[in-house]
């Protein structure tokens, strides 16, 4: 006649149904880590490079708009008008206009 160990006999049933919310939960995890992770850092790292390459364009063109500005501001200016008009007035050829 067997001894009692005192320990009851689990089926392999027993045993599956008691691990199977951890194999679920661990299937869903490698699903969203491989399906779902992954693609969304690979996402990020060309959006950070591709913040950084804007930026760059923007502070161009930041400095583009203020030399334009700035040549406007000297195109609108009264006295470099009168001076331009005057310049192109002067023969170079004449006497006392060599430079």
């Amino acid at each position: 006649m067997p001894q009692p160990t005192g320990e009851p006999s689990l089926s392999t049933g027993a045993v599956l149904r008691y691990w199977l919310p951890v194999i679920v939960a661990l299937a869903v995890f490698c699903q969203v880590a491989v399906k779902g992770l992954r693609p969304a850092l690979a996402e990020e790292r060309r959006l950070e490079d591709a913040t950084a390459v804007l930026l760059g364009r923007y502070g161009e063109s930041v400095e583009e708009s203020a030399r334009l500005g700035r040549l406007l501001r000297a195109q609108r200016d009264p006295v470099l008008l009168e001076r331009e008009r005057r310049a192109l007035l002067v023969n170079p050829r004449a006497p006392g206009q060599e430079r």
